[in-house]
């Protein structure tokens, strides 16, 4: 079912301007807001771009994620994201 569901968001891209995602990236924005690792970086941006990737990944999960779990497939995107001098 949530493989479905995710088909029917990517064909429908006005459906990923939903409150729900909005309010996911306002918490990790704030929640970036007082750490200092994040450099230069706007925490606004790094919270869209984790939205994106996990919804990214989730979206590969429904098409192509036979024989691996949602959060698997997650973890791999987010994993890749991460910088190589911080492996």
């Amino acid at each position: 079912m949530a493989r479905k569901r995710l088909r029917l968001l990517a064909a429908a891209p006005a459906l990923l301007d939903h409150p729900p995602l909005r309010e996911i990236e306002a918490l990790i924005a704030t929640t970036m807001a007082g750490r200092t690792s994040s450099g230069d970086t706007p925490p606004p941006l790094v919270a869209r771009t984790l939205v994106a990737a996990t919804f990214a990944a989730l979206m590969w999960w429904a098409e192509h994620g036979e024989g691996m779990s949602a959060l698997a497939a997650t973890r791999a995107a987010l994993g890749a994201l991460a910088p190589a001098d911080e492996a």
